[in-house]
């Protein structure tokens, strides 16, 4: 059982272009992008993005999860999670909450967003 965050936000954009926009804003805020996988469904519907934080002197270190899903409308929704790498960690002191506020806040300047940014901490 591990410390972590889930977070939502939702874009007009479509799933490629938003796909992009993470994998470039990822290093902006401190997450290493480590993979990118692709469900070559025709046509595209999710691509998951991996990626890690290093260790500071409130945590061993982070991971991240990202899932892009093409929703009904043609828009993206990009579920976001963060948890810490030692599982056994029972105080995150708000990092992962942290990692995902910054991406999320950093998105919003570069996508343009059609619904509400949800983000909460969330012990895994």
């Amino acid at each position: 059982m591990g410390k972590g965050a889930v977070g939502e936000i939702t874009f007009e954009n479509d799933l490629e272009e938003v796909s992009k926009v993470i994998k470039d804003t990822m290093s902006k805020v401190g997450i290493s992008f480590t993979e990118e996988k692709v469900h070559n469904e025709r046509p595209l519907t999710k691509i998951e993005l991996y990626g890690k934080c290093g260790k500071t002197f409130r945590s061993w270190g982070e991971k991240v999860i990202i899932e892009i899903i093409k929703t009904d409308e043609g828009r993206s929704l990009a579920k976001a999670r963060s948890e810490c790498i030692v599982p056994t960690t029972l105080f995150d002191y708000g990092k992962n909450k942290k990692n995902l506020e910054k991406l999320f806040q950093e998105l919003t300047k570069q996508l343009k967003v059609a619904g509400p940014v949800w983000i909460e901490e969330k012990i895994f």
